[in-house]
Parts: C-alpha cells; structure tokens; sequence
C-alpha cells in the first residue's frame, strides 16, 4: 500500500485469531494457493526512547531476525 502524502510505502498488518488452522489452510490450497517459504520463527526486538516518545506517537523502531536475516523497520 503506497501513503499518497508523503509517497512512502505504508505496511499494514491484519491479526485474525483462528480457534482451528486446518480447514483454513485446506480452503486455501484449494483455491490454488501454494506455500512459498515455510513457517519460521521471528524474533523481534523493539526500541524506543527512555520517555517512550516512539510509542506516545504511535511508531515502532523494530529488530526483526527470521533465520540469518535481520531487517530494521
């Protein structure tokens, strides 16, 4: 998704808590769906000042390590 303002890519993330993953995942494989990269394990590391100004203003400065790669967003 792209932020019209300020021309900056905007990320948006949507949590749906499922009580059963298996016929999701079923429906999903047969509407054509194939698994691209296989679950992994994330960890995060979040930073932010003393006085909690990133999450005052509702941003997240974030480590993420998946494997060997590391990505700051």
């Amino acid at each position: 998704m792209k932020n019209e303002n300020t021309g900056n890519n905007l990320e948006v993330e949507v949590k749906i808590k499922l009580h059963h993953l298996d016929p999701l995942r079923e429906r999903v494989l047969e509407m054509g769906f194939t698994v691209l990269e296989p679950r992994s394990f994330e960890h995060n590391v979040v930073f932010d000042t003393g006085d909690r100004q990133l999450k005052e203003s509702k941003r997240l400065l974030r480590l993420r390590r998946t494997g060997e790669r590391y990505v700051l967003t």
